[in-house]
C-alpha cells in the first residue's frame, strides 16, 4: 500500500497502523474497565424476602412449583365454577 500525503507530511502505512493500534488499545482498555465494573456487581448478595404462589395443579409452595416445572406437569384445568367470571368474550 503506497504512502499518502496529508497536508505537508507523508502518512505511511506504518503510521496508519500505529494510529489504529493506539485507538484499538485505548478502546480495549475502556471495555476491560467496563467489564470489571459489570462483573463486580455480579457478586452482590440477593435477598428474597417473600414469595407467594397461586398456580393450578395443587401448587401451594415454591417447592411444589419447582416440582411441577421439573416434572413437566400440564397443570391446566377448567375454570373454577366457584370463581366469578369477570371477562366474557363479547366484552373484549
Amino acid at each position: 500500500m503506497p504512502d499518502e500525503t496529508v497536508g505537508a507530511r507523508t502518512v505511511s502505512t506504518e503510521d496508519k497502523l500505529r494510529d489504529y493500534l493506539k485507538r484499538v488499545t485505548a478502546d480495549l482498555t475502556s471495555v476491560r474497565q467496563r467489564l470489571r465494573a459489570a462483573e463486580s456487581t455480579e457478586h452482590e448478595p440477593i435477598a428474597v424476602i417473600g414469595m407467594s404462589c397461586r398456580f393450578p395443579g395443587g401448587v401451594d409452595s415454591p417447592e411444589a412449583l419447582w416440582r411441577l416445572v421439573r416434572d413437566g406437569v400440564d397443570a391446566m384445568g377448567d375454570f373454577p365454577a366457584t370463581r366469578p367470571l369477570r371477562w366474557t368474550p363479547s366484552s373484549g
